[in-house]
């Protein structure tokens, strides 16, 4: 009986040896487990935050196309712009080439006596000085002290003729080449 209880006895201790292994190998399973899952989350996580950082590449390609876009259409608006202007342009210097080349055939048809040819210097000194004006907008104030002071120095140097009378025929002469040049209308307004 006593050995029965011994025989039981040592069964019961073999039973708890295997139940503690039993216990800590369910232990280690947990452990595992809670580490796989542990693992699983930050895997969800990274997939997570990848797909994110894709999308955000995506968006920022599409804004650099959209960029991209933006830049082409900007210059060529800046292209037409500049198109437009260089034909504008080109347009007002046809038209002011067109009144300044009829000018000149009036000019070149003014009589050569001795006053028309003090007067078609004159009107040349005024041409010349006007196609300059075109091109810099000097005012015409300017233009026309330009033209008396070429027209006193062209040919008006006949003793027979006083200087206050000279200037006062110069003047007569500018002032009417004024009105005239006002009329014809080189195609731009000119500062007076």
């Amino acid at each position: 009986m006593q050995e029965k209880c011994e025989e039981m006895q040592e069964e019961g201790k073999e039973m708890k040896r295997e139940l503690g292994v039993l216990y800590e190998e369910l232990d280690n399973l947990e452990a595992k487990i809670e580490e796989m899952e542990e693992k699983e989350k930050l895997t969800e996580k990274e997939t997570l935050i990848k797909e994110q950082n894709d999308q955000i590449d995506k968006q920022d390609q599409r804004i650099k196309e959209q960029n991209g876009l933006i830049k082409e259409q900007n210059k060529l608006i800046k292209e037409i712009k500049n198109k437009f202007e260089k034909a504008e342009i080109e347009q007002k210097m046809s038209r002011q080439n067109l009144k300044v080349s009829s000018l000149t055939k009036q000019i070149d048809q003014i009589d050569l006596s001795s006053r028309h040819l003090r007067i078609k210097k004159i009107l040349n000194s005024f041409l010349k000085n006007s196609k300059k004006s075109l091109n810099n907008r000097t005012p015409l104030n300017e233009l026309l002290n330009k033209t008396r002071t070429n027209a006193m120095l062209c040919d008006f140097n006949e003793a027979s003729i006083p200087i206050v009378n000279r200037t006062q025929e110069i003047n007569e002469i500018v002032d009417g080449i004024t009105s005239d040049f006002l009329k014809i209308n080189l195609g731009k307004k000119i500062q007076t």
